[in-house]
């Protein structure tokens, strides 16, 4: 609660325009387990906020007239949406058509409610706006209490943003711990580490593979050396004997004729 509710000061009174079918009228019944509406009527009062919805009109009443006279004196208009919403060519035609015109004069602010599945995705008015809940309809989360709960307050939360917006309020901001800036953390790279890793496998691979080669190289000239050395052996033994045999030859006595 803001300071001039809590020390008595009226404020300006801001009134949100409830638009549903008529088979989603549960959602508008105090008797209803789940209701909604009248949970955020009575939750809102005490900041001067009213809801209006067509279960207000009696017999006689020129409803058309009177429901575009409360559009136009609204400055929220709360949605109910679902498939039923989306059929209704009453909801399309009259409502939709003059919210939509006031919403075109930043003169009203629309908060659509997902209370079952639907496709108001393709519906252009409605896609442009954020939804509450953003994809779970109403419906699925009652089967949750806290689910339920937590929903009812954040739509809650919501509307309370809105009527501040509306009174040119700024919402409380919380208290900020200045805490010392940590120290920047390089992230690890981890496609740099592959990269060297790989680079290194693809170095040592070249190294084993020049190794084999020089070892081979080496084999291939240590067999022809060896060829050679036994072929200059053999030559220069071959030499000694013939050596040999020519000095036996001269030596030896000469036959008398």
């Amino acid at each position: 609660m803001n300071a001039n509710a809590s020390s008595g000061v009226r404020e300006e009174t801001v009134r949100i325009f409830v638009s549903y079918a008529r088979e989603d009228q549960r959602w508008l019944n105090p008797a209803y387990q789940f209701n909604l509406i009248p949970f955020l009527a009575e939750s809102l009062r005490r900041y001067n906020v009213t809801f209006w919805d067509d279960k207000k009109l009696v017999g006689g009443d020129e409803f058309k007239r009177l429901i575009l006279q409360q559009i136009d004196g609204s400055q929220i208009a709360l949605l109910i949406v679902s498939q039923d919403f989306l059929n209704s060519s009453f909801i399309e035609s009259v409502e939709i058509q003059r919210i939509a015109e006031r919403v075109n004069r930043c003169e009203m602010v629309v908060v659509p409610v997902l209370v079952g599945p639907c496709d108001w995705n393709d519906d252009p008015f409605l896609a442009a706006r954020q939804m509450v809940p953003s994809s779970v309809p109403l419906i699925k989360i009652i089967e949750n209490e806290a689910d339920w709960a937590n929903v009812k307050m954040e739509i809650l939360k919501g509307l309370k943003t809105q009527v501040r917006k509306i009174r040119g309020e700024e919402p409380p901001v919380p208290p900020q711990t200045i805490k010392p800036t940590p120290p920047p953390v390089r992230p690890p790279k981890p496609k740099a580490f592959l990269l060297r890793i790989a680079v290194g496998m693809v170095r040592i691979i070249i190294g084993l593979i020049l190794l084999f080669v020089a070892l081979g190289v080496l084999s291939t000239i240590f067999r022809h050396s060896r060829h050679y050395v036994a072929a200059a052996i053999s030559a220069k033994a071959v030499s000694a004997s013939a050596r040999i045999c020519a000095d036996s030859t001269s030596d030896a006595p000469q036959a008398v004729r």
